[in-house]
């Protein structure tokens, strides 16, 4: 028996769930512009011998590339 996948997806039903459902796009898009030069400075870490050195050295000469790290504070 040979299988009709165009007839199986046809067999869907409508959904809401998109991914646009799961994700706001233009917010990701705006947050990721805001930070666009930052993120392309940490992108220097790829292949790095040394990272957590290297890392320390971009965070020392660059500091606002922490803006791009999520870090919270938590107070006990």
């Amino acid at each position: 028996m040979q299988r009709d996948f165009k007839q199986w997806l046809l067999s869907f039903r409508p959904c809401i769930a998109d991914y646009g459902y799961y994700c706001d796009f233009d917010k990701i898009n705006n947050n990721v512009n805001n930070i666009k030069v930052e993120l392309n400075i940490l992108n220097s870490l790829v292949g790095s011998k040394n990272i957590e050195k290297d890392f320390e050295d971009i965070i020392k000469k660059y500091p606002e590339t922490l803006k791009c790290i999520p870090l919270r504070v938590f107070l006990f």
